[in-house]
């Protein structure tokens, strides 16, 4: 069981509003959780906060985001094994200036993790904190990233970005398929990517900056998605 939702803005100052508004439509604690977490930026600095079980409550998040400023948030809750790390094995996960959260389950990922890790390079081995399947699924994303040439560049191009994240999606489902997973896969993905420098960053429209959306579920045919 895990939440996650996200909020994009134009302006960092439209965010508490935003949020404000979102207030009695979302739900952040639904459900059995004890673990959440909210990354958002501050100039090019990816900030993160995580909050233990006694903190998630409605009005104790939304009030702690008032005077929050930043093009986007996202925001994940879950149930963590016992004693497991907090600030590991929390999401939106981050690299760089990249974030990265996932709700739903990577399927046969027990079977499928060593191929999986053998496909990365050592620098994003290193990089692991956990031995999760949303780590993973990031780190396969920031492989394929990588792999282009352009993790750091700011003019990269939303439809490659989607199409390197829908190349993530496919990759899971042909391993969990091999792997005789016995059900569809639910991969609900986001990534987001911040300002970068002097306010250079991820436009979808002249207002808008973006995040990219894959889902794979028998309800979702598993195209990227911009929002």
């Amino acid at each position: 069981m895990s939440i996650a939702f996200a909020v994009f803005t134009s302006d960092p100052n439209l965010l508490p509003c935003e949020l404000y508004r979102l207030k009695k439509l979302v739900s952040l604690s639904e459900g059995p959780v004890n673990a959440a977490g909210v990354g958002s930026y501050s100039q090019e600095e990816v900030l993160l906060q995580r909050y233990p079980s006694a903190a998630i409550q409605q009005s104790l998040l939304f009030g702690s985001w008032d005077k929050l400023e930043s093009e986007a948030l996202l925001f994940h809750a879950t149930m963590l094994p016992v004693g497991v790390s907090l600030e590991e094995h929390t999401q939106p996960f981050r690299y760089h200036r990249w974030m990265f959260c996932h709700s739903g389950r990577v399927e046969s990922f027990p079977s499928i993790r060593g191929r999986l890790l053998a496909m990365l390079p050592e620098h994003l081995q290193r990089k692991l904190s956990t031995d999760g399947a949303s780590e993973m699924a990031f780190a396969l994303f920031l492989k394929f990233l990588r792999d282009t040439g352009r993790t750091d560049d700011v003019a990269l191009e939303p439809a490659l970005a989607a199409q390197l994240l829908a190349k993530t999606v496919r990759l899971l489902e042909q391993l969990s398929i091999e792997a005789g997973a016995s059900r569809v896969a639910s991969l609900n993905f986001v990534v987001a990517a911040g300002s970068f420098g002097l306010r250079s960053g991820w436009y979808l429209r002249a207002h808008c900056r973006y995040a990219l959306r894959s889902s794979s579920s028998e309800q979702d045919d598993s195209r990227p998605r911009t929002s």
